[in-house]
């Protein structure tokens, strides 16, 4: 499963780029990195000598379905779309390097807010003036935002968007937040029904509310046209062929953006955005979920900036969901621990990440085990290998003899036949694809039939990502509700937190949830302990004890393997064309915005490769 010709890529790679040193276009410093070697580009903050204008020549991989940031919480519309034009209330504070980000929050759309001695009111004092202005194309016309955009904005969210039952009481009574009003022009009051941490988390949520203006009800149609007051408005946009972002010249951030454009030809053949790259067409990084290329490029395209982030992603994907419908052989728990049992995690680790040909080149970097709270959430996520997990661990370990035993004491001495369903488009990237090969052949491997039934996107995300999701969370947008029978590989969404992410998925009746059942049978009614457990970590206030809380749901949902989580977590490297400068110097919270939170201090130096 190793990627092919990387170890020759690693020696050519060394033979060619030598110590990677003065080749005139570097945007930053060489050192040593948490890679362990002086190729790897150092951030350095060039701000004070931004200059701005220029394009950033980007790409997409592939098109979107939609603009209506309220409506979607799907990846193509939030990606692709409302991270561009939209704001939300507060944003996740990013860190500068070499900081962090804490997952503490920021005013964007409200410059203030402050929390009730009882927990039950969030009090939200708004922006005003130029800054906070509408697209001046009609038929906002330039307008300033105002108290009732933010109103249209959260009842059509919380009515209608797939996330509104993290939220909205009326859509989950779970959901915190029990109304939204206005008491004066500068104002915005929430009430909930019950006190809860995550609040501010799902306010600044990246896959959570955007304000839009209320035009966008009957005086154009939000799926098809941007009116927006983010960083960036609609120039132009091509179905299948490009989207181009001109900068918002009223931006509540004084001096941003420094592009006046970002032009993103869709491409969604791998080969032609490393094509692209080498051309110079494109400078910005083509290979961070494509790690087996990570060598080769930087072979071809010596005075590219290798890059690699010092925090570790927290994202699920890829994760291995069961179905439960039918005869499927997932409804016993002993199918689902041995299919955990299965994976090879260091080898999907080499397959995925590279890390072998990493090592051989000088470039390897440290590797976690992920539990169902991946390693990128710090203290919230337990280690497998670590004294404190439990007898559970086993589940997440490779061991096929053990597997074969379950196998056996469930009935099935021979294997099971069944079949995965996956997106066959480029929607993920290119490791998605990947992934599902190699989780798939490792099941096989260990004697099982898979058959594998690839679907577009919009059909796998209704009918297999959203195919679990019931009662309220199905309304508005949700999924066909119908389960399947077989597993699905998920590419995961991003979330506000490690708390917030359990409350999606997993509880019951999360805006997320995939489907699990400690029977076998009904799996849209969820397990009951573990919407408990989670319910009461949602209640604590002291970040220790939710820690502790958390842990406790990581062992028991390993024990019943509702889920095999994304095997590892390891930074990936990437590789930039210098003239984009001040890379690195901010790092996001992992469900913060791209294009308003690292991007935003991003500018062309036109000194540097490929331009000069």
């Amino acid at each position: 499963m190793a990627a092919t010709g990387a170890t020759a890529a690693a020696a050519a790679f060394l033979a060619a780029c030598g110590s990677d040193s003065d080749d005139g276009g570097s945007g930053g410093s060489s050192s040593s990195g948490s890679g362990g070697s002086s190729l790897i580009y150092k951030p350095t903050d060039t701000v004070s000598q931004a200059k701005a204008g220029g394009a950033l020549r980007h790409y997409a991989a592939a098109d979107i379905t939609h603009f209506d940031a309220v409506a979607a919480n799907t990846a193509s519309t939030v990606n692709f779309g409302s991270v561009f034009a939209y704001n939300r209330l507060l944003k996740f504070k990013s860190g500068k390097h070499p900081g962090v980000a804490d997952g503490s929050s920021e005013g964007e759309m409200a410059q203030s807010w402050e929390i009730s001695p009882d927990k039950l009111t969030v009090t939200m004092k708004l922006r005003r003036g130029n800054t906070v202005k509408w697209d001046e194309r009609p038929p906002t016309n330039g307008r300033e935002m105002s108290v009732d955009d933010v109103l249209f904005s959260y009842n059509k969210f919380a009515e209608l968007n797939p996330s509104g039952p993290n939220v909205a009481n009326k859509r989950n009574p779970q959901a915190p937040v029990d109304s939204v009003t206005a008491p004066d022009a500068n104002t915005i009051v929430i009430k909930l029904v019950r006190p809860d941490a995550t609040v501010i988390g799902l306010f600044s949520a990246t896959d959570h509310l955007y304000i839009m203006p209320k035009e966008s009800e009957s005086a154009f149609d939000p799926r098809t046209e941007v009116r927006g007051n983010g960083p960036w408005q609609l120039q132009e946009y091509t179905p299948s062929v490009r989207f181009v972002w001109k900068k918002n010249p009223n931006y509540y951030i004084a001096n941003r953006p420094f592009f006046d454009v970002i032009e993103r030809p869709i491409i969604t053949e791998v080969s032609q955005q490393q094509a692209q790259f080498r051309a110079g067409n494109i400078i910005t990084d083509v290979v961070n979920n494509l790690q087996e290329e990570v060598l080769n490029l930087k072979r071809d395209v010596p005075q590219a900036n290798l890059y690699l982030p010092h925090t570790y992603p927290n994202g699920l994907t890829p994760s291995i969901w069961f179905g439960y419908e039918g005869d499927s052989p997932f409804k016993d728990m002993r199918v689902r621990q041995a299919v955990s049992m299965m994976i090879d995690r260091e080898g999907f680790n080499s397959a995925i990440n590279n890390s072998d040909a990493f090592e051989k080149a000088g470039l390897g970097k440290e590797v976690k085990f992920n539990s169902p709270i991946t390693a990128g959430w710090g203290p919230f996520w337990l280690d497998p290998k670590g004294k404190d997990f439990g007898d559970n661990a086993k589940y997440l370990q490779l061991n096929l003899e053990e597997a074969k035993k379950l196998l056996s004491a469930a009935g099935l001495p021979n294997g099971f036949s069944t079949e995965v369903f996956f997106n066959q488009e480029q929607t993920y990237g290119p490791a998605y694809a990947k992934s599902v090969e190699v989780l798939t052949g490792m099941i096989t491997g260990a004697g099982n039939q898979v058959k594998q039934s690839g679907y577009p996107y919009s059909q796998y995300f209704n009918s297999y990502y959203a195919g679990y999701k019931s009662g309220a969370s199905a309304q508005g947008g949700g999924g066909t509700a119908k389960g399947y029978n077989g597993y699905t590989v998920q590419a995961e969404r991003p979330y506000a937190n490690a708390v917030l992410l359990m409350l999606s998925g997993w509880h019951s009746k999360g805006g997320s949830y995939h489907g699990l059942s400690p029977t076998g049978n009904d799996a849209f009614s969820g397990d009951p302990k573990l919407d408990d457990m989670i319910q009461k970590v949602q209640a604590e206030f002291d970040t220790q004890k939710q820690i502790s809380m958390t842990h406790d749901v990581i062992r028991y949902m390993t024990g019943q393997s509702y889920f095999v989580p994304n095997p590892v977590s390891s930074p990936n490297y990437q590789l930039w064309w210098p003239a984009v400068s001040n890379l690195g110097m901010r790092e996001r919270w992992p469900n913060n915005a791209l294009w308003t939170e690292e991007a935003i201090d991003w500018w062309i130096d036109s000194t540097k490769a490929p331009f000069a």
